[in-house]
C-alpha cells in the first residue's frame, strides 16, 4: 500500500530559506527539510513516502494566483497540489476552474514547467512518449486514455453517419432528432464535441438536415453519398470531453 503525507509545503527556491525562516521564528517548528520540491522529494525517499499532497497557503489575497500557478507546476506523480485561497479573493469561482496539467496519455499529473529546463511541458509525459514513437514504428494502432483505438482521418463521419441511418430518429420528451449525445450513445467513449462537429458538416454537406437549434438535432438526408473522409474529430472540442487527438507539434 503507497504510503502517502497528506499536508505538505513547498515555496520556490529563491523563495524557501526566508519562508522556512519566518515559519521557525513565529512557530519554532523543527523543519526536516529546506522546503524546496527537491527537498521535498528527497526527503520522501528517505522517509518511505510515496506521494506527498502539497497544501499552499495565502496569507493575503494577493498570494493567491501566483502561490496556486507555482504550486500547480509541481504537478507529478508523486506530488498532488491542492489550491490555495483566501477570504478577501475576488474571482475564487474562477481560480477554482483552473485546471492542472495532465499527460494526454495516461493521465497522470505533469508540471506546468519543466523543472531541468524551464520550458513549458509538452503533452504528454516522457513514458507516454516513447510508448507513441515505438508505437508509430511498429504500425500498432494507437490505443487513447480511453481505451479506445484512435480513429483514422474520416473515420467519426463515417461512423456517425452509419448511426443516424441505420437507427430510428430519436423523438423523446417533444425533441425529434439526433443530437450529440444522442449518437454518443451508439459510440460509447467518443467525444459528443466531436460528434457535434461532424454532425455540423453532415448538414453543411447535404448529407443531413438541421431540425432545431435549441438543442441543435438533426436528421438524415435519405439518397445522399456517403461523406468523402475530410473530417475528424476536432482538437479543441475533443480535448474539452477528454478524448485525445493527436495534434502534438
Amino acid at each position: 500500500m503507497p504510503v502517502v503525507d497528506v499536508h505538505t509545503h513547498v515555496w520556490p527556491d529563491d523563495v524557501a530559506p526566508r519562508a522556512i525562516g519566518a515559519l521557525t521564528d513565529d512557530a519554532r517548528p523543527v523543519p526536516h527539510y529546506d522546503g524546496t520540491p527537491a527537498g521535498l522529494l528527497k526527503l520522501m525517499d528517505t522517509s518511505g513516502v510515496d506521494v506527498a499532497v502539497l497544501q499552499p497557503v495565502a496569507t493575503r489575497a494577493s498570494q493567491v494566483v501566483s502561490i496556486n500557478t507555482f504550486t500547480a507546476s509541481q504537478a507529478s506523480p508523486r506530488l498532488v497540489p491542492f489550491g490555495a485561497m483566501h477570504p478577501e479573493f475576488e474571482e475564487p469561482e474562477a481560480e477554482i476552474e483552473v485546471e492542472v496539467k495532465v499527460c494526454r496519455g495516461c493521465g497522470d499529473q505533469m508540471p506546468l514547467i519543466c523543472p531541468t529546463c524551464n520550458a513549458k511541458t509538452t503533452s504528454y509525459c516522457g513514458t507516454c512518449r516513447a510508448t507513441r514513437a515505438t508505437r508509430r514504428a511498429s504500425g500498432e494502432p494507437q490505443i487513447l486514455s480511453s481505451g479506445l483505438r484512435k480513429l483514422t482521418r474520416g473515420e467519426l463521419e463515417h461512423l456517425v453517419l452509419d448511426v443516424i441511418r441505420t437507427h430510428a430518429l430519436p423523438d423523446h420528451l417533444g425533441i425529434t432528432g439526433w443530437t450529440p449525445a444522442r449518437v454518443g450513445i451508439y459510440l460509447p467513449g467518443r467525444s459528443t464535441g466531436a460528434i457535434s462537429n461532424v454532425l455540423d458538416k453532415l448538414a453543411a454537406t447535404g448529407q443531413a438536415q438541421l431540425l432545431g437549434t435549441d438543442p441543435k438535432r438533426y436528421q438524415p438526408v435519405p439518397g445522399h453519398d456517403e461523406p468523402d473522409g475530410e473530417t475528424d474529430e476536432q482538437p479543441g472540442e475533443a480535448l474539452r470531453s477528454g478524448i485525445e487527438i493527436d495534434s502534438e507539434q
